[in-house]
């Protein structure tokens, strides 16, 4: 750190003489003076070092490597404010910190945790379970949001990624329920599976130009969630009225939005977990749709009737499990294979024929739909029916 030479004279007795001034002497510690031409100074400044700490000064553990330290975990559980220091000292030996390892912070009751710029590094696991963690900073040289990184951070409100910043990983802010506000920066080109799954304050999303992958779930259950803005230079996502598509497939539609909803004409797919737990009455299906990806529909409790176009052949596992209020439901000629769960527990289903072109219902397809009658267009022993297909439901009818 350097400070202004005239700032220290002006907080000591040393007066600054008047009269005209060639040249200035420093006495140094070793007896010698340095002389100087005034004419050729811009600026006089001193600098020092900040104190170094003593490992036994902080509430920290440290591991040692060969260059550098790294936070192995906290020996002081009392203390909830926790800053790094940027420098350690251990057994008389100066070390940058340079990185917190796996699970340094798991479920620690911290409030606040300071991150010093020499970080470059944040372990697996790091801060998961600290749900007293208000406020956190990420440096600028943290590229990556490892695994279940803040993993059930329940009071962690606001999270800005830094410029540089590539990667949010699986399960990094999962389940981050108070979360209202994340800046993702321009160099983001990935977020993981369930990156953000059950990150239930978000309201709106803005993603950068460069963001090219979306994993499974990686905004399922944001349940608040209005808005999915895209930067217009994206060339993998774009945003339609806040619903978020890549390519001519249906990403993710925002959760909180109620009423009805038709998918554009053009759509060809409808992405895993797009409308989970969404709070819509009715989607509306083209027929361009081919692929309905699996947990598409996940616990959607306020969808009351669906209709499966008739370019889609296969109907994949837990597709609409779960929602409690469908009632109503119609399949296509055409459809081959109802996959595991897929509507398991959908207990409002009073009556469902099953066409003669459905090969399989896999295991658990519609167990538990306690009201429903099914009657299937095909001979007892015509289609292929999987461990519990049918399990407790109200009754079943072969129409041939």
């Amino acid at each position: 750190m350097k400070k202004s030479l005239f700032t220290l004279v002006a907080l000591s007795t040393f007066i600054v003489p008047t009269f005209a001034v060639s040249e200035m002497y420093v006495d140094l510690k070793n007896g010698t003076i340095d002389t100087f031409n005034v004419a050729n100074v811009r600026e006089v400044y001193y600098q020092y070092e900040e104190p170094v700490i003593n490992e036994s000064e902080t509430p920290l553990i440290f591991k040692v490597y060969s260059d550098f330290a790294s936070v192995e975990g906290v020996r002081d559980s009392s203390v909830t404010e926790i800053e790094i220091p940027e420098k350690i000292k251990i057994d008389g030996k100066v070390y940058n910190v340079e990185s917190i390892e796996n699970k340094a912070f798991l479920n620690y009751p911290a409030t606040s945790i300071f991150i010093p710029e020499s970080v470059d590094l944040i372990g697996i696991m790091a801060f998961k379970g600290c749900d007293k963690l208000t406020t956190i900073n990420i440096p600028s040289k943290v590229v990556v949001l490892r695994d279940e990184t803040f993993y059930n951070c329940t009071s962690l409100k606001r999270l800005d990624l830094p410029e540089g910043f590539i990667r949010v990983g699986y399960n990094a802010l999962a389940y981050c329920s108070a979360l209202e506000e994340i800046h993702f920066p321009s160099t983001l080109t990935t977020i993981n599976e369930y990156g953000l799954f059950g990150c239930t304050s978000l309201k709106k999303v803005e993603l950068p130009a460069k963001l090219s992958t979306l994993g499974e779930a990686a905004f399922s259950k944001c349940t608040s969630m209005e808005e999915y803005y895209v930067d217009p230079e994206n060339t993998s996502f774009k945003s339609i009225d806040g619903v978020l598509y890549n390519y001519s497939s249906l990403a993710y539609f925002p959760a909180a939005l109620t009423g009805e909803f038709t998918i554009p004409d053009n759509t060809t797919s409808i992405g895993s977990y797009a409308f989970s737990y969404s709070k819509l009455s009715n989607v509306t299906i083209p027929e361009s749709v081919k692929i309905i990806y699996s947990y598409s529909f996940f616990q959607a409790d306020s969808l009351t009737s669906i209709v499966i176009p008739p370019r889609v052949e296969s109907i994949p596992k837990a597709t609409f499990f779960s929602c409690d209020n469908l009632a109503s439901l119609e399949f296509p000629e055409g459809l081959t294979y109802i996959g595991t769960q897929a509507f398991e527990a959908c207990g409002k289903l009073t009556s469902v024929t099953i066409p003669n072109s459905v090969t399989t219902l896999s295991n658990a397809s519609f167990r538990s739909c306690s009201n429903l009658n099914m009657k299937i267009d095909n001979y007892k022993g015509g289609i292929e029916l999987g461990e519990d297909a049918l399990f407790g439901i109200k009754s079943v009818e072969y129409l041939k």
